[in-house]
């Protein structure tokens, strides 16, 4: 099976996820379907990182792919006033740092592990904080 028919085969059971997420009254087993896309997907960024020529080009798509859907869901929050269930899925910036520690482990720089040990002490403190204030 090629990477392309793995995704397509991904594609549908996140779209049976979906389904049984945002569709009141769907059977409980379209999530456990679902489950199964997301290894799918982190397989396939794994495979394409392993062959991709321009590694940081990749990078930057995964990267710049999380952006656009962190900001999908909060123009969909902003237009549906959700007040009990944000949404807040965002498969592409989990598939981003799993590619980028790929890259970490391929360049092997103690610079950019110490930009990314930083960076994640910055993001929990942020996180922290942020909680603090709900």
């Amino acid at each position: 099976m090629t990477t392309t028919a793995l995704k397509i085969v991904a594609l549908i059971f996140m779209l049976i996820d979906h389904i049984g997420k945002f569709i009141p009254g769907t059977p409980i087993w379209f999530g456990w379907i679902g489950r199964i896309s997301a290894p799918l997907f982190l397989f396939c960024v794994i495979w394409g990182f392993s062959y991709t020529s321009d590694k940081k080009k990749y990078l930057t798509r995964l990267y710049l792919f999380g952006v656009g859907m962190a900001v999908m869901n909060l123009v969909l929050n902003y237009l549906y006033n959700y007040t009990y269930d944000y949404i807040t899925s965002n498969i592409f910036s989990t598939l981003f740092l799993v590619a980028f520690i790929l890259y970490l482990i391929y360049k092997n720089e103690k610079k950019l592990y110490i930009c990314f040990g930083i960076w994640q002490i910055v993001s929990f403190i942020l996180f922290f904080f942020f909680l603090l204030k709900l």
